[in-house]
């Protein structure tokens, strides 16, 4: 399903990107399965969502699972980076 996604981007770069924001828009430091499913269900009822209603991002949104963390906090991708040899994060001091 994964192979599908540069594609999918490509062709509905708009829409993923106003997808995206919604998901943003909800100031959630972390996304349920339950939220990013019912967001992108309403998302596929507005005039702007109907062209991913049928596409494999219906099947990639709905495949995500929930992270299982005994972080105290969820670190975006923003605020750490990849430490050299692939093996860890580490927190981006800025």
């Amino acid at each position: 399903m994964i192979d599908v996604l540069p594609n999918l981007l490509i062709e509905n770069r708009q829409e993923v990107y106003l997808l995206l924001r919604r998901f943003r828009s909800l100031e959630k430091p972390l996304l349920a399965w339950s939220d990013l499913t019912y967001e992108f269900d309403r998302f596929c009822e507005t005039g702007d969502g109907t062209a991913l209603r049928d596409t494999h991002m219906r099947s990639l949104i709905r495949a995500t699972q929930e992270p299982w963390s005994t972080a105290r906090r969820f670190i975006w991708p923003s605020e750490a980076e990849w430490r050299p040899g692939g093996t860890s994060w580490s927190t981006r001091k800025t």
